[in-house]
């Protein structure tokens, strides 16, 4: 979690987001896999569907009691519930900047191929930052 909290925020700086753009863009970063652990205590395993499902209701409760703004809820929970492994209709600079960092640090710790590595640079990214970040991590030049 921390690790896509940073990257979403580092492309969300190279971007040019506002203060509260980066705001949002760290918590989302922070809880969008929050419907795995919940997944696994219901069901034993999770899958992407399972932890996008159960990610909304739990992340909402969480936010709410943080005292996040309703319009920020509101767009965390769209993002996290069933959108942020989809690769369409991805508009905004937070939805964005979060997919990209979910995918440097997927398939960092998967030790993705270089095929892989290439397929997922061209399907994925599109910010300048985004792209930058991800060529250096994995030696993409």
């Amino acid at each position: 979690f921390m690790k896509v909290a940073a990257f979403a925020v580092t492309i969300g700086r190279g971007e040019g987001a506002d203060p509260h753009m980066l705001y949002v863009l760290e918590t989302l970063g922070l809880i969008h896999d929050i419907g795995s652990r919940i997944a696994e205590e219901k069901r034993g395993y999770y899958t992407s569907a399972m932890q996008e499902e159960y990610g909304a209701l739990a992340a909402r409760e969480m936010l709410a009691e943080l005292g996040y703004a309703a319009e920020d809820i509101d767009r965390i929970c769209y993002i996290v519930s069933q959108h942020h492994h989809i690769q369409s209709d991805i508009a905004g600079l937070d939805f964005r900047a979060l997919l990209e960092a979910d995918a440097c640090v997927n398939l960092y710790e998967k030790s993705a191929p270089k095929e892989a590595q290439m397929a997922a640079l061209q399907a994925i990214f599109r910010t300048d930052t985004g792209i930058r970040l991800f060529r250096t991590m994995f030696d993409l030049y």
